[in-house]
């Protein structure tokens, strides 16, 4: 009776080994070094060259409640003149295919110049990046919601966001207060839970009456939301946004939502 308890533990101590390892496997097969030196690195630093350049961790990945992967990044490259380094804290969002990157320290005062695709706080797509983290999806719950159309009363304001956040950030000479907007799709809810929304926005800048029509998608769990124009009759819609850039989404927080 003793020997077959003792042949329990042993089993029971080799699942739990071999489920940490799993764990840290799945952790693992996401290059955060690579994407450090070859996506994030050369945003800031253009002429900064990946291959030359050497990663460390601060801080190994880690997974939290609600699964997403942080770690931080410490990456050391030439510059122009001398050597420097540079610190990232990259969060990584397996289940929507989404990655964030904050700079916490950069000894090259240029860092914040070149930049294009990693915005403070901003949620990038990795497929727009040629990226993808499939192998860290991991299963679904069972008691996922199936309900495929969303109430804005209940969910988001998709109207009076389009008008007060959406329409300054591409036309600062807009006024929100004057501007009209409506549903060309209402909101829909799919199998990922992601509410999106068809919105169309008339406004006047600059003394001209004009109309821009977006896509706009809502992450309710995650609290982001992502804009992407689909039209707009003013040509100038693409030259003055700073929150809104493709395949990014924002932190409802960083726009006091």
């Amino acid at each position: 009776m003793k020997k077959f308890i003792l042949i329990l533990l042993v089993l029971a101590l080799s699942l739990f080994s071999l489920t940490a390892l799993a764990e840290e496997t799945k952790e693992a097969k996401f290059d955060f070094l690579t994407f450090a030196k070859e996506n994030v690195l050369t945003d800031f630093h253009p002429t900064a060259k990946p291959e030359n350049a050497t990663t460390e961790y601060s801080i190994e990945p880690k997974t939290d409640e609600e699964g997403i992967v942080t770690a931080t990044v410490t990456v050391f490259y030439s510059g122009w003149v001398k050597k420097h380094q540079a610190t990232y804290a990259i969060d990584l969002m397996p289940e929507a295919g989404l990655v964030r990157v904050n700079v916490l320290e950069d000894t090259n005062g240029m860092n914040k110049i070149g930049n294009k695709l990693f915005r403070p706080d901003a949620w990038i797509e990795l497929s727009s990046l040629g990226l993808n983290a499939a192998e860290f999806v991991k299963e679904k719950e069972a008691a996922e919601e199936t309900e495929t159309t969303a109430k804005t009363d209940d969910d988001f304001d998709f109207l009076t966001f389009a008008k007060e956040k959406m329409l300054p950030d591409f036309h600062p000479t807009a006024k929100p207060e004057e501007a009209k907007a409506d549903y060309d799709k209402t909101p829909a809810k799919n199998d990922n839970g992601i509410i999106t929304a068809r919105v169309r926005v008339w406004y006047t800048s600059l003394k001209l009456e004009n109309d821009m029509l977006a896509n706009v998608e809502f992450m309710p769990k995650a609290r982001l939301i992502k804009v992407d124009v689909l039209r707009d009759s003013d040509v100038l819609n693409l030259t003055g946004n700073k929150i809104f850039k493709p395949n990014t989404w924002i932190e409802l927080a960083s726009l006091d939502l």
